[in-house]
């Protein structure tokens, strides 16, 4: 199937499942006499090797690449936890999955060379003859640095206490940054130096077909791959809205073997298409969470920088209550400007 069917994604979203259990551990620790998260973790979840992972991190000497007996044998790729965890309920945690996923690894950037692929880097030559030795184009080199995505919340001790607070906590904070992640990662948005821009960010729409019907969503689909396989080849992703999503699943068929994801962060009528291989991303493995019962907290979600004079403010101690913040350092972007493509109106 090009999408998971119904059935599959409560499974997939419980893939979260180690995420809420460390938020939840860290908050009903606070309330016990020793104030041991990895005791709370052992008692309620004692399977749960994940979440045990998340919360008891230790401080190490960095590791680089280029330290011989230490990182250079080790350095591989990896993915950030929280991001891909989002499952089915993030376009753009599916199609992180299917992308580069480096570590920031608390690196202040990462320079990614974006070798341009040229017909001329080989050719055929004669025997005794000497092979020419090409210089590679990276001028399309990417620089990836840590941008903070941030979330933060309250519980109270009663909700920290249910024995509903797992499925609560995860319905929340999955479906927030899911919707979050993808208002980011896919528009037509342009970047600063808080955020960085959307992968669509600069791409001109291709022309949608006149006419309606099958034909087409046949010509459109085809246009929009066209525009991307010089780079992806058959490695494509599309991520509709929800609408057009439904409807090429449904005219497709089963023999149509390209993923298709829904996400409302693109507009009604808009189709892309993405080749994975050209999207590289950099996260920290996990995301840094905190918790404090007397933390005095701006309760506004456009904050000031100074609680001095702000209103609301609501006392964690005196209401009872958990402060939670959530960080995680993460960047993008295309190696590749032909990676991504998108129709916008189409007819169908």
């Amino acid at each position: 199937m090009p999408t998971p069917r119904p059935s599959d994604l409560g499974l997939k979203r419980a893939i979260a499942t180690p995420l809420v259990r460390a938020i939840l551990a860290t908050a009903r620790a606070s309330y016990t006499p020793n104030r041991d998260v990895r005791s709370v973790v052992r008692q309620h979840w004692p399977h749960d090797e994940e979440a045990l992972r998340i919360i008891t991190r230790a401080s190490t000497t960095q590791a680089t690449t280029t330290t011989a007996t230490w990182a250079a044998e080790l350095g591989q790729n990896t993915i950030s936890e929280l991001l891909i965890s989002l499952g089915p309920a993030s376009a753009g945690s599916e199609l992180l999955r299917r992308a580069t996923m480096l570590t920031l690894n608390r690196f202040q950037s990462i320079t990614v060379p974006a070798l341009v692929a040229s017909a001329s880097n080989a050719s055929f030559i004669g025997e005794g003859h000497a092979i020419p030795i090409r210089v590679l184009d990276t001028s399309k080199s990417i620089v990836l640095s840590p941008r903070k995505l941030a979330t933060g919340f309250t519980l109270t001790r009663e909700l920290v206490s249910s024995s509903n607070a797992e499925s609560l906590v995860r319905m929340v904070l999955v479906n927030s940054l899911a919707l979050s992640l993808d208002a980011q990662l896919l528009p037509n948005v342009a970047g600063d130096t808080v955020k960085p821009p959307g992968l669509l960010y600069g791409v001109t729409p291709l022309t949608a077909t006149a006419g309606g019907g099958l034909n087409a969503l046949t010509d459109d689909l085809a246009a929009l791959a066209g525009a991307v396989a010089p780079v992806g080849v058959l490695d494509l992703v599309f991520i509709a809205s929800p609408p057009e999503a439904v409807k090429i699943l449904l005219n497709a068929g089963p023999r149509f073997q390209f993923p298709v994801f829904a996400s409302s962060a693109l507009a009604a009528k808009t189709v892309a298409c993405f080749a994975p291989v050209a999207i590289v991303a950099a996260a920290d493995a996990m995301p840094d969470i905190q918790e404090s019962r007397n933390a005095v907290v701006h309760m506004e979600s456009a904050p000031s920088d100074t609680i001095s004079g702000a209103t609301p403010v609501k006392s964690m101690f005196q209401t009872d209550s958990s402060a939670f913040r959530l960080i995680l350092d993460v960047d993008w972007g295309l190696l590749n400007a032909g990676a991504a493509s998108v129709v916008a109106n189409v007819t169908w």
